[in-house]
């Protein structure tokens, strides 16, 4: 078994952006200029041996703008255009090649909504193939009319649309195949004031080989891990594939403005997605997050009283148990029961965010246990970073050091399988309530991630895992927990209160790491529990990072009105909270690997995560 080092206390691009416009929507009517596709900004050359040469060519990125000034009532539509141009020669041989290409319509920014009630299109796709014919079938995108025009129902999807799939192209001299794609914001001239300042921003990906969805197709087997995640990412060509987000400060998505600008790689948003038979039925969240609301797919019950996702004071001899609101007569004994039933029925689309990883002893195993289970927070510096999947456990992180007591009086209805058992540690205990939150004499660091969950991984493991120097100078309740995720993380990491880090092998998340699982359009809410505010608790179900239970992260929380000290930790509500570092909270171990951990096979689904090379 590998011997740890001492340990040491240290004191102390995504080409082709698409340009994001705002939309201002009339008060009573929405009209808008539209650009884009008026000249070329891509051109691809792919030759083969033989000297056929196959070129692709695209159009500007489609913008929308609205602008009450220019249009008033019975203006009618107004669109913007581009186009995707294949052009192929044949070699001089021959005299003639045929090839094969794809088409995506990319929509990086879309926020619009149904203003009326029998949801008429507000955003018409039309797409021209070639031969000037007009194309009417595409996926499983619904075809309207509205406003007058008739086209494919876009008006609130987002991410890949395949235009071309595979399509042929032969020459026997030179060949051009050109499609024209339209995206037509429809005048309805009713009241559409609910889009106001709502965006649409698109641009068209044309190549010869289909865009990849695993890690499998863009590497190899014993390719390097954190390359092939960013290759991964580099080759969809698109903000948010599979949750991934390149934080480099100059993306084009809603809330790009508020990366971390520390040029990660990081997983956020939901596991879960609504389907258009949701929104269809007025559902428009995973679950309700009060009693009193009713556009939840899922509620929870306790004693008969509906309650939120996350309520803590169920007891274990109560009544609980879970129910969709499109069948109320069925009941659920846990959340993923429930959830499993939704997206079977076609309610929800599951594995969203795929960055499941296999680690640990018996790992090797065909079936991954879940205690082998981890999920990727992001790739940092070229290394990837993972946090436990579900609470660790005595057998994992010992019975001495902070730990307290295996805890099952409540019930937490949390995501995890294991809800109703919690594995209580302290932050520190080594005074009382006079504990100081210093994360060097934490016995939860030295003695149960350290020493125990250390040992309990055994060298193989251990040898994957990079000695990393943790930052731990904290800050202030006003400076992390009631600010936004980019303020939050320039805090914690850039300018703490203390210029103090901790240098080791196992540590804790961040607060930051979990504000940014949120899916982006959350990210200019903060993190409190307040009902006055748009709070992470409130849309909790956009964050993978959420498990139902409290758990501690690793910034320590610098409170002088107080006695004692506190470190912040993640409420089972799904808000940001703190707590006494000897209180009891869960503990979901995080580290880093090492940057030369190389990819073995997966597709980062829970059911086939990610393994690696041993």
């Amino acid at each position: 078994m590998e011997v740890k080092n001492e340990k040491k206390v240290l004191g102390l691009s995504f080409l082709g952006v698409l340009t994001f416009i705002a939309i201002v929507v009339g008060a009573t009517y929405a009209y808008f200029t539209a650009q884009g596709g008026t000249s070329a900004n891509t051109n691809v050359n792919v030759q083969t041996a033989t000297t056929d040469n196959l070129s692709f060519q695209t159009g500007s990125a489609i913008s929308l703008t609205a602008n009450q000034e220019d249009f008033g009532s019975g203006s009618g539509n107004k669109s913007g255009e581009t186009f995707a141009r294949a052009t192929l020669t044949a070699n001089n041989a021959t005299n003639n090649a045929t090839r094969n290409y794809y088409i995506y319509l990319s929509i990086t920014s879309n926020n619009f909504e149904y203003t009326t009630e029998d949801e008429q299109a507000e955003l018409l796709l039309k797409v021209t193939a070639p031969d000037g014919s007009e194309v009417t079938t595409l996926g499983g995108l619904t075809r309207k009319t509205s406003g007058g025009e008739t086209g494919f129902d876009i008006t609130t999807q987002m991410g890949l649309i395949t235009i071309a799939d595979n399509y042929e192209i032969t020459s026997t001299g030179t060949e051009t195949q050109e499609w024209q794609v339209e995206v037509i914001f429809v005048n309805l001239d009713s009241d559409q004031n609910a889009n106001t300042g709502k965006s649409f921003s698109a641009n068209l990906i044309i190549r010869e080989d289909k865009l990849p969805s695993t890690l499998a197709d863009v590497c190899p087997e014993g390719g390097n891990f954190s390359d092939c995640i960013v290759k991964l990412y580099d080759e969809r060509n698109q903000e948010g594939a599979n949750g991934l987000y390149y934080h480099d400060g100059l993306g084009t998505y809603t809330n790009a403005d508020q990366e971390a600008g520390d040029n990660s790689y990081r997983y956020s948003g939901g596991d879960y997605q609504l389907t258009k038979t949701s929104i269809a039925e007025g559902l428009t969240k995973l679950y309700t997050i009060a009693s009193t609301e009713t556009n939840g797919v899922i509620n929870f019950y306790c004693n008969g009283e509906k309650m939120y996702i996350g309520y803590e004071l169920c007891k274990t001899e109560q009544t609980h148990y879970y129910t969709l609101a499109y069948n109320e007569e069925n009941q659920y004994e846990t959340l993923q029961d429930a959830i499993n039933q939704a997206v079977s029925d076609g309610y929800l689309t599951a594995d969203n965010i795929r960055n499941f990883v296999c680690f640990g002893t018996g790992a090797e195993n065909e079936t991954c246990s879940e205690d082998n289970l981890y999920r990727i927070i992001g790739v940092f510096d070229g290394q990837v970073k993972l946090v436990k999947y579900t609470i660790a456990n005595p057998i994992i992180l010992g019975e001495d050091g902070n730990y307290y007591d295996t805890y099952t009086d409540n019930f937490m209805s949390g995501m995890k399988k294991n809800a109703g058992i919690v594995y209580r540690y302290r932050w520190n205990y080594t005074n009382g309530s006079l504990s100081p939150n210093d994360w060097e004499t934490s016995e939860l660091n030295i003695i149960n991630l350290n020493t125990n969950y250390w040992n309990y991984l055994q060298n193989d493991w251990q040898s994957k895992i990079a000695n990393h120097i943790w930052q731990v100078g904290g800050n202030t309740l006003e400076n992390i927990e009631n600010v936004t995720a980019r303020i939050a993380y320039e805090n914690e990491i850039l300018n703490p209160f203390e210029v103090k880090t901790y240098q080791d092998e196992i540590g804790l998340i961040y607060v930051s790491d979990y504000m940014y699982a949120m899916d982006p359009s959350g990210w200019l809410s903060v993190g409190t529990d307040d009902v006055t505010l748009n709070d992470y608790g409130k849309i909790k179900e956009n964050n993978w990072l959420y498990t139902g239970f409290t758990y501690w992260t690793i910034s320590p929380l610098i409170n002088d009105s107080v006695t004692y000290s506190s470190s912040f930790s993640i409420y089972s509500n799904g808000s940001i909270s703190s707590h006494a570092v000897y209180n009891l909270p869960t503990v979901l171990p995080t580290f880093y690997l090492n940057s030369n951990v190389e990819f073995a096979s997966g597709t980062g689904k829970e059911s086939d995560p990610y393994r690696i090379v041993i």
